[in-house]
């Protein structure tokens, strides 16, 4: 995987030429492209857009949407709204397995992708990056072709499989482990994080899943 910095227009291009849909001026150059930006942002107690269009601010923005979000927030017992994010991608494009520190509503809204789920328990199984990487909190194993001679703990891990359609919303908790494939050519997707509740939080209970990772990782 490599990261690139380029406008919308120049993502659209080479997208529509991996694709093959760009005519005889572009070639594919072997890539498959997708697009992850933030589209909205908690600021303080009101939310900022990004640049993504009129239109993307005010789907965002339905009252209808975020009455749902927030009967999910209160029925999770989730904290705040941090931001939504945007994914545009094509068939093909992955997203290596890793783990994100807030929650997440993930909503399907055209296309299809598939999700390998894996509980925060199996963290050290896929052999995450060292504390202080720049990507300390993805695996180092390679879901799409699993390599047990130099990752041999990998075979006692456990996923669960979701197919995402258009319409869909998978809940996935902060610490789970998550590798995302594009099924279709365009897949469209957004992402709506929230914080962790830090008010319900119970010290003396078992430790969660979460935080048996967090204290393997801080043992590291």
């Amino acid at each position: 995987a490599e990261r690139l910095l380029m406008d919308f227009p120049e993502f659209a291009r080479r997208k529509l030429a991996a694709a093959g849909e760009a005519g005889e001026a572009e070639s594919p150059d072997g890539f498959a492209y997708y697009l992850w930006g933030v589209a909205l942002r908690r600021s303080g107690e009101s939310f900022e857009g990004f640049n993504l269009g009129t239109a993307v601010d005010e789907d965002l923005m339905e009252a209808e949407t975020w009455a749902k979000l927030r009967q999910l927030q209160a029925a999770r017992g989730w904290g705040d709204f941090e931001q939504a994010q945007i994914f545009l991608g094509c068939r093909d494009a992955l997203t290596p397995c890793h783990y994100d520190l807030l929650h997440n509503a993930y909503v399907q809204v055209k296309g299809w992708k598939r999700f390998l789920l894996l509980d925060p328990c199996h963290g050290y199984d896929l052999y995450p990056y060292p504390q202080g990487h720049p990507m300390d909190r993805c695996a180092r194993a390679d879901l799409e072709d699993p390599d047990l001679v130099r990752f041999p703990r990998l075979a006692r891990v456990r996923a669960l499989e979701a197919t995402l359609g258009p319409g869909d919303v998978l809940v996935l908790p902060c610490g789970w482990w998550h590798h995302v494939q594009s099924l279709t050519e365009d897949s469209i997707s957004v992402s709506f994080w929230f914080s962790q509740n830090s008010s319900v939080d119970r010290p003396l209970d078992p430790l969660s899943s979460l935080q048996r990772l967090l204290l393997c990782r801080e043992l590291e």
